[in-house]
């Protein structure tokens, strides 16, 4: 991963930008820059901006763990329509950078999309008849010769009339009180989608809330099983450039955005 060449912002151009743009992303990777700005009243973040930047709309949140490994917060300009991530060309976000966007999950341009799945393949409701829709019927056919998949499994397909090249079904479990494994089920839909995607040169992947929905599982328990797994995995696999959390609706982008922001200050605090 390329240095980022930092500059300090001023403390007021950097309250001004924080008022503006929520914070949209988090990411980890080497980075050198100017001491943190411990003054900004937002725990264990400093704020810095890439030398060929002049304003806050490309600002970046930064924040030390041990050794040289930094968590940096993606920010966005709404006005701009762009997400503000470093300082690469064009703006592009990051590289392992977490993405949380609300909208729609078919029309994501990444390499590879999870489908909420159930154990038919088949097709069902919410995300997954949209996916199989906006798929065509192609993937129903390519499905109907996979034979099922397990909860807590995942399989394959092409994306066919998707943006995204390939689909990962991935088969989450239905809540039952806590008692029977749905949590490390579930944290195995994540893991087993982002080998499968790494395995398949997909350098960037999109996420729905796998079984928030009609399943039951209790949205804010599956986020922080969510970013946990992404979090750990990137860390370990840096090519597996960027993963976007595709939420439905404002409540679970809001969920997932709080939880990626407790993620970042426990990382900065270890």
């Amino acid at each position: 991963m390329s240095e980022w060449r930092c500059a300090k912002l001023s403390l007021a151009d950097t309250r001004k930008g924080l008022a503006r743009w929520p914070i949209r992303a988090l990411d980890c990777g080497p980075l050198r820059g100017p001491p943190l700005d411990r003054r900004l009243g937002f725990e264990a973040l400093g704020t810095a901006a890439a030398s060929n930047c002049t304003t806050t709309a490309r600002a970046a949140l930064i924040a030390r763990v041990p050794g040289l490994l930094y968590n940096r917060v993606a920010i966005e300009d709404p006005e701009a329509g762009a997400q503000i991530g470093g300082p690469g060309e064009g703006g592009e976000m990051p590289k392992e950078a977490i993405v949380v966007v609300e909208g729609d999950i078919t029309k994501q341009k990444v390499d590879a999309i999870v489908n909420a799945a159930n154990t038919s393949l088949l097709g069902g409701g919410g995300v997954d008849g949209a996916i199989h829709r906006a798929a065509g019927p192609e993937l129903l056919a390519e499905c109907r010769t996979l034979h099922g998949c397990p909860t807590g499994e995942v399989k394959l397909t092409r994306g066919y009339r998707l943006p995204a090249r390939w689909v990962i079904h991935s088969v989450g479990p239905v809540w039952r009180g806590g008692r029977n494994s749905e949590d490390e089920l579930l944290a195995n839909c994540y893991r087993r989608s982002l080998a499968v995607a790494l395995q398949n040169g997909a350098r960037s992947l999109a996420f729905p809330a796998i079984s928030t929905g009609i399943y039951g599982f209790p949205l804010e328990r599956a986020t922080r099983i969510a970013v946990r797994e992404v979090r750990a995995f990137l860390e370990k696999n840096p090519t597996l450039e960027k993963v976007v959390f595709v939420c439905f609706d404002r409540h679970t982008h809001d969920v997932y955005q709080r939880v990626q922001v407790e993620s970042l200050k426990e990382h900065a605090a270890q």
